[in-house]
C-alpha cells in the first residue's frame, strides 16, 4: 500500500490532505508527494525489487497509487542505461552513460508521468480530462487515457510533429486548440496537468538510475528541463533513497540544460536570482524546451545550487548535431532534448566542471521517432522518395 502522509508545498511548507486533484498552494508553490520514508525503510528492502515488475511500478511503496496492481500501466519504466564508450572517449568522460527513455511506449519519459497521473485520475474518480500538451507529452496523454477508459481530449501546439498529432488522433483525443480556451501554443508544456503526480512519474528516472548503478550514484546528471519536472523528480528520488539508507555515496550533482532560444533558468541561475522572469519569445526545435516560464523555478534552481550543479543553454544546431553524433557512434537516436545533454556535456568538460575521473549519466527524455520534420533538415528525402511505397494497398474509409 502507498505510504503517502500528505502534499508539502515546495515553497511556504504548508501541508495538504494526500490525493486530491490540486497542483499548486495558495501561495503559489507547486505541491509535492510526501512519504513515510521511516514506514518506507523498516517495511521495503532492495532485494525485495529481485522479484519486482520490470516497470516504474517496482517502486510502488515510494508512488502515490492506492495499492499494487491498481495501477494504468503499458511497460514503461526500467529503460536501457547504456554505456557510451566512443563518445565518453572523445569528451573526455569515459565512464559516460545516457540514460534513454525514448525506449518507453509513448516514445517518451513522459509515459512514466502519464502512467502515474492516470492511475491517480481514476482513483479520484474522474470521468473525463482535457488538457494542452506539447508534441512530445501529447502521445503518451493520449495513449495511457484510451488505456485507462478516461476519455481525453489534447489541443497541440501548431508546432507539433506529425507523428505526434497523428498519434494523438489515433487514439482519438485530438481536440481543436480553440475549444479549451488559451492558446494550445501558449500553455502547452506549461503546467497543464498536475504537478505532484507528474513529479512522482518522473522520479522513478532517478530511481532507476540509482538501482542500474547499484545504488552508487554518478558524479553528474545532465538533464534537458522545460517545466523542470524531470529535474525535480529526479532529485526526489535521490533524496528519499538517501533518507531510507539506499545510496553508498551522495547525491550526484545535477545540471539542467535548455535551448538558446528559450533558457530562463540559466538566465537566473547565472544572474544569482531565486526566480526566473518569462522568456519573452522561445523559440527551439526541442518541443519539451519550450517552455517560457517553469512551474517550479525557485525550486529547480534551489536544487541545482544544493547539489553543485548548474544551468546551461545550448543551440538548435549544437543540439542536433549532437543527436546525430549518438545515433552514428552509439546506436542511440535520441531526440534534440538528449543531444543538447550531450552538447552540454562538452562544455562542462572544457570549462573543468566535469573532470576526466568524473562519471556523467546524460537524460534522453524522447525518442528521436518523435521528430521527423526536425531530422528531415538534415537528412531531406528526394522526390521519388517521397512517393507512397503502399501501392494503393490501404483504401481510405
Amino acid at each position: 500500500m502507498t505510504t503517502v502522509t500528505h502534499f508539502e508545498c515546495s515553497r511556504c511548507g504548508r501541508r495538504f490532505e494526500p490525493g486530491q486533484l490540486a497542483a499548486r498552494c495558495p501561495c503559489g508553490g507547486p505541491l509535492l508527494v510526501r512519504y513515510n520514508l521511516e514506514a518506507v525503510r523498516q517495511g521495503w528492502s532492495r532485494e525485495w525489487l529481485e522479484h519486482a515488475p520490470p516497470t516504474m511500478w517496482r517502486y510502488a511503496p515510494l508512488l502515490p497509487a492506492s495499492g499494487f496492481g491498481t495501477s494504468i500501466s503499458l511497460g514503461e519504466g526500467m529503460t536501457p542505461l547504456v554505456r557510451l564508450p566512443r563518445i565518453g572517449e572523445r569528451a573526455g568522460v569515459p565512464n559516460l552513460w545516457i540514460k534513454d527513455d525514448g525506449v518507453n511506449p509513448a516514445g517518451s519519459a513522459e509515459s512514466r508521468a502519464a502512467s502515474c497521473w492516470f492511475t491517480m485520475a481514476l482513483q479520484m474518480g474522474l470521468s473525463e480530462w482535457q488538457a494542452a500538451a506539447d508534441a512530445v507529452a501529447a502521445p503518451a496523454l493520449a495513449l495511457y487515457g484510451a488505456a485507462a477508459g478516461l476519455p481525453v481530449r489534447l489541443a497541440l501546439p501548431a508546432s507539433a510533429s506529425r507523428a505526434s498529432w497523428l498519434a494523438v488522433a489515433a487514439a482519438g483525443a485530438l481536440a481543436d486548440g480553440a475549444a479549451l480556451g488559451p492558446s494550445a501554443e501558449a500553455v502547452a508544456g506549461s503546467g497543464a496537468w498536475p504537478w505532484p503526480y507528474r513529479v512522482e512519474g518522473l522520479k522513478t528516472l532517478g530511481l532507476e538510475i540509482a538501482e542500474q548503478m547499484r545504488w552508487n550514484p554518478p558524479s553528474a546528471i545532465l538533464c534537458p528541463a522545460g517545466d523542470g519536472a524531470g529535474l525535480v523528480g529526479i532529485w526526489k528520488a535521490f533524496e528519499e533513497l538517501a533518507a531510507i539508507g539506499w545510496l553508498t555515496t551522495g547525491p550526484p550533482r545535477l545540471f539542467a540544460v535548455q535551448a538558446e532560444g528559450c533558457a530562463p533558468l540559466v538566465d537566473a541561475f547565472h544572474h544569482g536570482l531565486d526566480r526566473c522572469a518569462a522568456w519573452p519569445d522561445p523559440r527551439t526545435i526541442a518541443a519539451s524546451l519550450r517552455t517560457p516560464l517553469p512551474d517550479a523555478d525557485d525550486l529547480v534552481l534551489r536544487i541545482l545550487r544544493f547539489s553543485g550543479g548548474g544551468a546551461l543553454a545550448v543551440s538548435d544546431e549544437e543540439m542536433l548535431d549532437a543527436a546525430i553524433e549518438l545515433a552514428q557512434s552509439e546506436g542511440i537516436f535520441a531526440s534534440p532534448e538528449g543531444g543538447a545533454s550531450l552538447a552540454a556535456l562538452r562544455r562542462l568538460r572544457e570549462d573543468g566542471a566535469l573532470a576526466e575521473t568524473d562519471s556523467a549519466v546524460l537524460v534522453n527524455p524522447a525518442s528521436g521517432f518523435l521528430y521527423p520534420e526536425v531530422f528531415s533538415t538534415r537528412f531531406p528525402r528526394s522526390a521519388a522518395g517521397e512517393q507512397d511505397k503502399l501501392g494503393g494497398l490501404i483504401t481510405p474509409r
